[in-house]
């Protein structure tokens, strides 16, 4: 299975919410989006994660503090289990 990507980060439809979308990768089951808050050290903190979906349609993050930077990563569940985590993709919440 082909390591996953994000294909795409937007500010959502109001402020703190930033919309993930996964590129979609054939035979994936289920997709997981995991997302951290960038420290003053540029190193992302503690992840929370979301719940798995069937869908690469997009993951809506809500409760995200305005002006803080995220990172965000993606990873697909397959016939042969997970795949790594994709590397980070950062965003400024609004």
């Amino acid at each position: 299975m082909p390591q996953p990507t994000i294909e795409k980060l937007e500010s959502g439809d109001v402020s703190g919410q930033i919309r993930v979308k996964p590129k979609a990768i054939p035979k994936a089951t289920h997709y997981e989006v995991k997302y951290a808050s960038i420290g003053a050290d540029g190193k992302p903190g503690s992840w929370t994660y979301l719940p798995l979906s069937t869908s690469s349609r997009s993951f809506i993050v809500t409760g995200l503090t305005p002006g803080t930077t995220y990172a965000f990563q993606v990873r697909v569940l397959g016939r042969m289990g997970y795949t790594d985590w994709s590397d980070s993709a950062n965003r400024i919440s609004m």
